[in-house]
């Protein structure tokens, strides 16, 4: 809001909303209205279903390079670690 609806440039400046008008504006904004009644496409779910699979396996593969860090600098066996069942 720039300069010129400042204080009593305002339109509402020394005005109050009437309890009709509060009630109305109250109505409005309950109940969660984001992306109601959106309907994804097959191509927009295959491409969220691609990128959650790649965070998935990224997150795998971490885990692997950390256990194998651990394995070489420990020189312990994976099956002393538990890694590795007997």
């Amino acid at each position: 809001m720039g300069d010129s609806h400042r204080g009593k440039n305002n339109p509402m400046y020394g005005k109050t909303h009437s309890e009709e008008s509060k009630k109305k504006m109250s109505e409005v904004k309950k109940g969660n209205k984001f992306r109601l009644g959106t309907i994804q496409t097959d191509e927009v779910k295959a491409k969220i279903s691609r990128t959650q699979r790649a965070k998935y396996l990224a997150r795998l593969e971490e885990e692997k390079r950390k256990r194998y860090r651990d394995f070489k600098e420990d020189g312990q066996s994976m099956i002393k670690k538990g890694y590795l069942k007997e």
